[in-house]
């Protein structure tokens, strides 16, 4: 069981590291774009909400995306799946 949580903790890491990589590229590429919108006069505040707006749809689309296979599944007799296989 120990063996069980230790691969698993393992697993989390490395998908924590990968996912920490993605947001730096990201951030690194929108840099500049920052820059041109702050150089033409778009205040702090608005910068910001932009950044919250586009967060919050991924964060929605990823949440759906992944809420409509699990509830489909969830309503599957684990018996009717595995007969199919």
């Amino acid at each position: 069981m120990a063996l069980l949580i230790g691969m698993v903790c393992v697993l989390l890491l490395i998908s924590c590291v990968y996912v920490a990589g993605l947001l730096v590229a990201r951030s690194t590429a929108r840099r500049r774009e920052m820059a041109v919108r702050l150089a033409l006069g778009s205040g702090r505040a608005a910068l910001t909400r932009q950044l919250l707006a586009a967060l919050l749809i991924i964060g929605v689309s990823g949440l759906l995306a992944a809420y409509v296979p699990t509830s489909r599944a969830s309503k599957v007799d684990p018996m009717t799946a595995l007969r199919y296989e």
